[in-house]
C-alpha cells in the first residue's frame, strides 16, 4: 500500500460512497456505527490532505487517522497549535509517541530545514506510517526513533492493539499482541540526535509518560529541558509517580490545561532569554 505515491491511492466505489456520507455527516447514530464497521473491515484508506499536509490514513485501525480521514480533527489542530505555536524556524522538536506523524508533520514545517524533529515510534505498522508521510512531505528535518521510551535502557513487550494502534503501550492491555522492542531513555535519544536543546515537547504513550520524563529531569541538564511540554494525562492512574507534579516543582507551570492534556512552560528557560 505505501508503495503507492500519495495521491495516487483511490480505494474502491462502494468505500468511497460509504465512507463519503460519513464525511458529510449524512449517517448518524447507528448508520454511522455500520458504516465505520464497514469500512475497518475493508481496510479503507484515505489519502488527505490536512491543512497543506499530505497524510494516509488507515481508518479501520487508529482513531486518529480515521478522524483526519472523516474531516472531523479540529481538536487534533488546536492541541498542534498551542504546542507549535511557539516554535519558529531552527527550532527542535520531540514526538514521543508520534503515531502517524501528525503532530510531527506539522512540526517539521513550522522549524523549517535548519530545525529537527525527533519522531519517536516503536509500532512498526505505526512506524511505517509515519515514514511515508513524512516522505511524502519531502521533509528532510525529521529523524525518525523507532525506540520506546523508558526509565532504563534494555528490551521490553509493547502491547500493541490490531483493532486501535493508537492504544498500543508497554503497558499490559486486553487483545493486545505482544511485540519486543528495544527500549531507551529519552535523555540518551535526544542526545544521539545531537539536539543541543529541546524547544517542545509532546508525549502521549497511553499511561508511560512518567517512566519517560521523570528520568529525563533526573539525568538530563536544565539547558535540555523542554521548554514547552504537551502531555497527555488520560491515563495518569497508571503512573508510578505524578510526573505533573514533578515537573511544577522543577519550575514548570500550567499553560493550558485540556480535558486529557496539559501544556507546561518552564519558567527561566535559557532560550526563553
Amino acid at each position: 500500500m505505501n508503495s503507492v505515491s500519495w495521491g495516487e491511492y483511490r480505494p474502491p466505489f462502494p468505500e468511497r460512497l460509504a465512507f463519503g456520507a460519513v464525511k458529510r455527516r449524512l449517517a448518524r447514530g447507528d448508520l454511522k456505527r455500520a458504516i465505520r464497521r464497514y469500512l475497518a473491515r475493508n481496510g479503507f484508506v484515505a489519502d488527505v490532505l490536512i491543512d497543506g499536509i499530505k497524510m494516509r490514513c488507515h481508518v479501520g485501525d487508529n482513531y486518529t487517522e480515521r478522524l483526519l480521514a472523516e474531516g472531523t480533527y479540529q481538536g487534533n489542530l488546536e492541541s498542534i497549535s498551542l504546542i507549535t505555536s511557539s516554535l519558529k524556524q531552527g527550532d527542535v522538536f520531540v514526538d514521543v509517541g508520534a503515531n502517524c506523524g501528525l503532530f510531527t508533520l506539522f512540526s517539521a514545517r513550522v522549524v523549517g530545514p535548519a530545525g529537527l524533529v525527533v519522531a519517536i515510534e516503536p509500532v512498526p505498522a505505526m512506524r511505517d506510517r509515519l515514514s511515508f508521510n513524512v516522505a511524502s512531505n519531502d521533509f528532510g528535518n525529521v529523524r525518525i526513533v523507532g525506540n520506546a521510551v523508558g526509565d532504563a535502557p534494555g528490551e521490553l513487550v509493547i502491547h500493541s492493539n490490531p483493532t486501535q494502534f493508537g492504544r498500543s503501550s508497554l503497558l499490559p492491555a486486553e487483545d493486545s499482541v505482544p511485540i519486543k522492542v528495544e527500549v531507551t531513555t529519552l535523555h540518551d535519544i535526544v542526545v544521539r540526535a545531537g539536539a543541543s536543546r529541546v524547544d517542545a515537547l509532546k508525549i502521549d504513550i497511553e499511561g508511560y509518560e512518567d517512566r519517560a520524563l521523570a528520568p529525563f529531569f533526573a539525568t538530563a541538564p536544565r539547558e535540555l529541558w523542554p521548554r514547552r511540554v504537551l502531555i497527555e494525562d488520560r491515563h495518569k492512574h497508571c503512573w508510578e509517580r505524578d510526573v505533573i507534579g514533578l515537573m511544577q516543582s522543577l519550575g514548570y507551570e500550567t499553560e493550558w490545561r485540556g480535558r486529557h492534556d496539559a501544556l507546561l512552560s518552564l519558567t527561566g528557560h535559557p532560550a526563553a532569554a
